[in-house]
């Protein structure tokens, strides 16, 4: 299954489709087998994310006006999962 959104640029603005959860793969963007990488709120309500590619519960990060940024390790093949409060928030991402 592909990815809902496949990172090209660094970084790059994701919009969270809908209210389910959404993958996104950083892999063109990491040369390594791993590579920190930050989250950086822009708009809308509360986004919940997990890194590694593991399932979003509740007890998921969640990047909003109050937390607005990360700073996390990503595994090359382990996709970053999202998923938004109302289905059109938006935020940074980006390796570095």
């Amino acid at each position: 299954m592909a990815a809902t959104h496949t990172a090209t640029l660094n970084p790059v603005k994701i919009t969270v489709t809908g209210t389910s959860e959404n993958t996104i793969d950083l892999d063109a963007l990491c040369d390594g087998g791993e590579a920190e990488m930050y989250v950086e709120w822009v708009s809308g309500t509360t986004v919940q994310l997990n890194f590694n590619d593991k399932a979003i519960t509740a007890a998921s990060s969640a990047l909003n006006t109050t937390q607005t940024k990360y700073i996390f390790t990503y595994k090359k093949s382990q996709w970053v999962r999202c998923k938004g409060g109302a289905g059109s928030e938006t935020f940074n991402i980006g390796v570095f």
